[in-house]
């Protein structure tokens, strides 16, 4: 969850509040200006993607020089070759309060459109202002671009931080307890998968923070750390359940990287509910048997595996099978990995944020795998 200060929670509760957006350009870590207005801005967090964020927005510039911010070369302000755009939410009432959040740290990839607005004098051709259609993923994107050009092993088995800050150069936010290197492994071209499997050893999954440092969300879903509710004092205005049965599985079973042939270390299987699996040599159960084939160069015995197991089984069964789709006031403290509950009058929902969006309205939406739903009792 982004910080955000008592008072800017209290006016996003309100609901009657504005919302716009500005950025800082930065090139090669130095601020080239700062406060640049931003319309049309629409902002996307996927977990499921290895870049989660990514936005569009159009900068708009005027100066009383005349000078254009229109890119035409790659050495210019706004060209997709190493400028970055650091974003904030401006969120004020009136006169009376007005706070400033950062949503993002983005790196420029595409510019769709750049248009001046002149105006001719006699034969002069003055320049008005310009509007640049510009396309953002997070840093991340920037570790996806960096492949393994050779076969390339671990250059510090004492410390998944330390390595994950030689594998990337990026600034880190810490945010999990440190482990070593269970086993060291061959680099092959993907320099985000290797990240993601050193993040695991420790339990999280690799992100980049609003501050635009690298970072790691849990694994295993958290405690609540908000609640969206229905009703005259709720801030949700809209809500909708999904059911889907892809990529839900009733079992884990982990295999071993090591050698041509691929052991089993450990497997467990969901027992009871609906998606207990069929026991082997037992009754057919209506799920059957959906297994998650998995492995890691990070484990590589028995003990690891069923260590592991648990962990797994919950992250890959029941909180994939059932999905809130939420419209509510935008609220720019929203993370992925957030857990939240969702109170629709009738019943109070648990669910973990994995997808969001913010825009140019006062409204946003997200999507939650539900981990757990209470009937509500009056």
């Amino acid at each position: 969850m982004r910080t955000i200060s008592t008072a800017a929670r209290d006016v996003i509760t309100g609901g009657s509040f504005d919302l716009a957006y500005v950025a800082d350009l930065y090139y090669d870590d130095r601020r080239l200006f700062a406060g640049l207005p931003i319309i049309d801005p629409s902002f996307t967090w996927d977990a499921s993607g290895a870049v989660e964020g990514s936005a569009t927005v159009t900068v708009v510039w005027t100066d009383e020089q005349g000078t254009s911010l229109s890119p035409t070369d790659p050495q210019d302000w706004l060209a997709p070759f190493g400028a970055r755009l650091v974003v904030y939410a401006v969120v004020s009432l009136g006169s009376t309060f007005t706070e400033r959040v950062q949503i993002g740290d983005f790196t420029i990839t595409a510019v769709p459109s750049a248009d001046d607005s002149v105006f001719i004098f006699g034969e002069t051709r003055i320049i008005v202002g310009s509007k640049v259609a510009l396309q953002l993923k997070d840093r991340m994107v920037e570790v996806q671009r960096d492949r393994f050009t050779k076969l390339t092993t671990p250059s510090n088995m004492g410390s998944v931080w330390a390595e994950v800050a030689a594998l990337t150069g990026l600034q880190l936010t810490r945010s999990m307890l440190d482990a070593p290197i269970s086993r060291s492994v061959v680099y092959e071209e993907d320099r985000v998968k290797a990240l993601t499997d050193l993040m695991a050893v420790i339990g999280g999954v690799p992100c980049m923070a609003a501050d635009g440092t690298l970072t790691a969300r849990p694994i295993k879903p958290g405690d609540p750390v908000g609640a969206l509710r229905v009703g005259a004092t709720g801030t949700i205005t809209q809500l909708g359940a999904s059911l889907d049965s892809e990529q839900v599985y009733n079992g884990v079973v982990i295999r071993s990287e090591t050698g041509e042939q691929k052991s089993v270390l450990a497997e467990l299987w969901v027992t009871y509910g609906p998606l207990r699996a069929t026991p082997a040599g037992g009754k057919r159960t209506p799920y059957h048997r959906v297994p998650k084939l998995f492995s890691s160069p990070q484990i590589t015995s028995t003990a690891q595996a069923v260590a592991a197991a648990p962990g797994l089984l919950e992250t890959y069964s029941q909180p994939r099978a059932s999905t809130l789709e939420i419209q509510c006031i935008a609220d720019v403290s929203v993370e992925l990995g957030d857990v939240r509950t969702v109170d629709d009058g009738q019943a109070t929902w648990t669910v973990r944020v994995v997808k969001y969006s913010l825009g140019a309205s006062g409204t946003m939406s997200i999507t939650g795998d539900v981990l757990n739903r209470d009937i509500n009792i009056r």
